[in-house]
């Protein structure tokens, strides 16, 4: 694993490119400054066909 990726177990890491970051700002009740900012943040990995993984190829 190098500093470009994220360790998921032992033997499998995740690029960074291949991580999408979503920010929003949270639902729901809330005190004064709950809604001022965007907080809310969400990671999306397509383990099926990861971008920069070709069929075929190995990922490794």
């Amino acid at each position: 694993m190098d500093a470009e990726s994220i360790r998921v177990t032992r033997s499998v890491a995740v690029p960074l490119r291949e991580i999408e970051l979503w920010v929003s700002r949270p639902s729901g009740p809330g005190g004064q400054h709950a809604q001022t900012s965007e907080t809310r943040v969400v990671a999306v990995v397509n383990v099926l066909r990861p971008r920069g993984v070709r069929p075929g190829s190995d990922p490794a």
